[in-house]
């Protein structure tokens, strides 16, 4: 049986490498631009431009940076997962401390600072990876009833995308997130082809692009 959640962290230097990284990549805006053989959230322009007052996206192409985060943390994520499994979506971001709830044109609440489930197909995990403290300054993250803290950047966390969850914002300081999306496999397969997208990209538009 999976566990709801299996946390672990990376090391300080890969913490510093990938903020780095992130700092000097060129910065996005969320639109509704998806990447070939990609979903996106399919957000209106209205929804994406609130969101972006207080997100930032990085630019996410492949490289040995984002090559040496998937191959650190795979023999951790295929533990959780009991599965080989393809990364299929990488995306990393900032955001402003004290993001509000977002609502979209017809009322309804969107953005991670709610509970919400990500409503993924079935098999679909997500590590979540927090380059910044989890605490009161910089934000927490909440999946189900338990809320995640760390004193330092470098936490991992693998869930269930359809476990209800949110983002609890930080009072004073951004918070700076990687987000891999990763989908279990029959087989072993190339973890590293798949994860560039854009930043509305999700998943894969059909589960055998991972196969080929």
């Amino acid at each position: 049986k999976i566990l709801k959640f299996h946390s672990f962290y990376i090391d300080d230097n890969e913490v510093k490498t990938l903020l780095e990284h992130l700092i000097s990549s060129k910065q996005l805006k969320l639109t509704d631009e998806q990447a070939k053989g990609k979903r996106g959230n399919e957000n209106d322009q209205e929804t994406n431009d609130k969101m972006n007052t207080s997100q930032t996206w990085f630019e996410i192409k492949k490289n040995n940076i984002y090559d040496n985060l998937i191959c650190k943390v795979e023999s951790s994520i295929q533990e959780y997962i009991q599965s080989p499994f393809a990364v299929v979506n990488l995306n990393a971001w900032k955001t402003k401390a004290n993001m509000k709830v977002i609502y979209d044109e017809h009322g309804n609440s969107r953005g991670p600072n709610r509970f919400h489930q990500d409503g993924y197909p079935p098999g679909h995990y997500k590590c979540m990876i927090y380059l910044k403290p989890l605490d009161d300054d910089h934000g927490k993250i909440q999946v189900e009833d338990k809320i995640f803290e760390s004193n330092k950047g470098g936490l991992c966390l693998c869930f269930n995308n359809n476990l209800y969850h949110q983002s609890i914002p930080g009072k004073s300081s951004e918070r700076y997130v990687i987000e891999i999306t990763v989908m279990r496999t029959i087989v072993k397969v190339d973890i590293l082809k798949n994860y560039p997208g854009t930043p509305d990209s999700i998943h894969l538009k059909q589960a055998y692009q991972a196969y080929i």
